[in-house]
């Protein structure tokens, strides 16, 4: 038996796997050329065309987006720092439920994944992340302000995990739980009702990307350019896209969203189980501190950052 038949997977390294893939390109190629009597097969060359698209999108990125990625960064840096804060909560208190912590998580990854994919220009595949990101943050709101969803990840095996889902959450039913959370931390009830439509109208965007809807696969194949102006760009292994800027502000804007109703939170005179021993166990500062950052930012630049409206943009 070959030798390469034997090796675990873990034994494997890159170099040596591609250059076993030559070894069989070569003699599938003049196999190939025997049977069909052709004169030439060509390879493709995957990691210079990875290469050269990555090059070009970070060339439009340094050029076209900076003042959206330095914001998009801020907001990722509020949320690590939310999420440092109620580890260290958790760790003071461990009865307090740890679904929040587990959200602010997911919300940091997500924020990072999402940002990979702008910047590689897959902007139309980094909408599916964005739903993703919008589902998470409604919950991170619930879990934070309404005891019910602490069982969602602190349950046995017994939890029925897709019952709870169906009857709290999907088809719009976690808004009828974001309602009276925002009540408890202070918003009025046209603020709320004007959160949740915002929400509504952007899900119904960005869900036209988690299926091969018409848009979806020209945004992803013929991509409106950002380096040259009403020009469609071919390049499906990444092209900075025109909808890129507008997406960034939607994202911005739900995270400075969701960073203003923790900061009430915080600043109840009753604060949430959460945050009663915020002040001792640390973090509280460079959560406050990155928050005024941030907002600070989106003030100086507010007519930059959100000149798209990425409702109307979308298409």
């Amino acid at each position: 038996m070959d030798e390469n038949v034997l090796k675990t997977n873990q034994e494997y390294k890159l170099n040596e796997l591609n250059d076993i893939v030559e070894e069989i390109w070569k003699t599938v190629t003049d196999d190939f050329r025997q049977v069909k009597n052709i004169k030439e097969v060509r390879n493709l060359n995957i990691d210079q065309l990875l290469n050269e698209a990555e090059q070009e999108c970070k060339i439009d990125v340094e050029k076209c987006l900076s003042i959206w990625i330095v914001a998009y960064k801020l907001c990722i840096v509020f949320i690590y720092r939310l999420h440092e804060l109620i580890f260290n909560c958790y760790q003071n208190n461990k009865e307090l439920p740890n679904s929040i912590f587990l959200l602010t998580g997911k919300i940091c990854s997500l924020l990072v994944a999402d940002m990979k994919l702008l910047c590689l220009g897959h902007e139309d595949n980094a909408r599916i992340i964005t739903r993703t990101l919008i589902d998470t943050i409604e919950l991170a709101i619930v879990a934070l302000l309404d005891n019910t969803f602490d069982v969602y990840s602190m349950s046995d095996g017994k939890f029925d995990e897709k019952k709870f889902w169906e009857e709290n959450i999907a088809y719009g039913k976690i808004h009828n739980r974001i309602k009276p959370a925002l009540q408890k931390v202070g918003f009025d009830k046209e603020s709320i009702n004007d959160y949740i439509l915002s929400i509504k109208k952007i899900k119904k965007v960005l869900s036209e990307s988690v299926h091969p809807t018409k848009f979806s696969l020209f945004r992803s194949t013929l991509i409106p350019s950002l380096r040259y102006n009403d020009q469609l760009s071919l390049n499906v292994f990444g092209h900075i896209s025109s909808h890129t800027c507008s997406h960034m502000s939607t994202i911005i804007e739900q995270i400075y969203r969701f960073a203003s109703i923790i900061m009430q939170s915080i600043m109840l005179k009753e604060p949430l189980p959460y945050f009663k021993n915020a002040t001792k166990v640390g973090g509280l500062n460079n959560v406050s501190v990155s928050f005024f950052v941030l907002q600070e930012y989106i003030m100086r630049y507010d007519e930059q950052l959100y000149k798209n409206d990425f409702e109307n943009d979308a298409e």
